[in-house]
């Protein structure tokens, strides 16, 4: 996205005369409603819990009858645009945008079937996990067959190569295959990509429950332990747990985000780089904690995390499946750990007036810093005049620092972001 206007920075420096609050884009799939919400932090206070900031953006209940009954892989290609995978019949992806910006994809022609689930040898997708975008068009689906072994377990490349918005014959290929057909000898439950092409994934297979962290080299096919259950505990103290059983990935240190628990079972948030080149993660350097329940200045009671989103800001949004909540976490002092005071909040609860959420499973993020006022996605003069209104009245949108104070450098980042654009 490309923005439409050009602000000088010396235009911008007149406005003066005060981290980035920028509009938080989230959406959620309810598992018990079969809805995904839209959250929209419209003026910056860290949460989605004021009037008009939370919207069913999809119901699975209302025509046309595409499928979004689990959808354990959410995609958001922008403000308003997400793929959303079914693993309910019919097994597909659905793509949805709110072309009218009334805050839904529930109008006519919003959703459609993106990729009916034709997969390539005559497997039809039968468990889609997840869905992972690694470029523009390209899409990393995990297709699970532990509930049914006629398919391979394996992972497809999806590349929309004739931009018609549909995924379908030559654009599927075999990425990688964890299980052959006809026999489930893996259980992978999530992927995601590391910055050389190594594709990490969660394996819950072993049946004295030791879950690892397993890894596909770039060039291979097939998947080898990278760590343990074991491993994190004898070089953290921390064990992977079924109940936090996503990943995620910090582009700019090339660390791998996974949950655990701690000592009590208290939740946690890990993250995990081989710096020593061995392969594997075998010494306690490589590991560090972002958060942990036990750690932290807030003292949060969390219940089920269940999927983790990291937002371009290094924010990190989590779905607590017990207390239906939506927890957002904060690194405000930027000393790379999110267990001080204010770093852990409700993004978003069931808060009277707003859509309820019921058991929410997985999350995906959007945000574009300058973007401060709809239509989102568009940068123009609206955002300008919402950035020097928020400036003047000392309004947290504008504090793009976060630092509590609306001055010179808020102005310039806005400026330098601005000219920018948005992905």
């Amino acid at each position: 996205m490309t923005n439409q206007i050009t602000v000088p920075l010396t235009v911008a420096i007149a406005l003066a005369a005060g981290q980035a609050s920028a509009v938080d884009i989230v959406f959620v799939h309810d598992q018990s409603a079969d809805e995904i919400i839209r959250l929209v932090d419209r003026n910056g206070d860290g949460d989605a819990t004021d009037p008009g900031e939370a919207t069913v953006f999809l119901d699975d209940s209302l025509p046309p009858d595409l499928g979004n009954d689990n959808a354990q892989g959410l995609v958001a290609l922008g403000p308003a645009t997400i793929l959303a995978t079914d693993n309910f019949e019919p097994d597909n992806i659905v793509r949805a945008q709110d072309f009218n910006n009334d805050g839904d994809a529930l109008d006519p022609g919003e959703a459609f079937v993106y990729f009916d689930g034709s997969l390539p040898g005559g497997f039809t997708l039968t468990n889609p996990a997840e869905l992972r975008e690694i470029g523009s068009g390209r899409y990393l689906l995990l297709d699970n067959n532990t509930l049914d072994e006629v398919n391979p377990e394996a992972v497809y490349l999806l590349e929309e190569i004739n931009d018609d918005l549909i995924i379908s014959g030559d654009e599927v290929s075999v990425f990688a295959t964890f299980s052959p057909a006809g026999d489930s000898v893996s259980t992978t439950f999530d992927i995601v990509l590391g910055n050389d092409g190594s594709l990490y994934t969660l394996d819950i297979t072993d049946p004295d429950q030791i879950e690892s962290i397993d890894i596909v080299d770039p060039g291979s096919t097939s998947k080898r332990e990278w760590f343990d259950s074991v491993d994190l505990l004898n070089l953290a103290g921390y064990v992977l747990v079924f109940t936090i059983n996503e990943l995620d990935h910090i582009p700019s240190t090339d660390e791998l985000i996974f949950g655990a628990s701690g000592l009590g079972g208290a939740s946690a948030i890990l993250a995990a780089v081989d710096d020593n080149g061995s392969g594997r993660i075998d010494v306690a350097r490589e590991i560090r904690v972002l958060w942990d329940e036990n750690q932290s200045a807030d003292n949060p009671s969390t219940g089920s995390p269940r999927d983790i989103a990291r937002a371009s800001d290094g924010s990190i949004f989590f779905t607590d499946g017990l207390q239906d909540v939506i927890w957002r976490l904060i690194d405000r002092n930027g000393d790379g750990d999110y267990n001080d005071a204010n770093e852990t909040v409700v993004f978003y609860g069931n808060t009277a007036g707003l859509p309820t959420l019921s058991l929410p499973l997985s999350i995906a993020t959007w945000m574009c810093e300058p973007d401060l006022a709809e239509p989102f996605g568009v940068l123009d003069l609206a955002d300008v005049q919402a950035f020097v209104s928020a400036f003047v009245g000392n309004q947290p949108l504008a504090d793009l620092n976060s630092d509590g104070v609306w001055d010179l450098a808020d102005v310039q980042s806005f400026v330098s972001w601005f000219n920018s654009g948005c992905p």
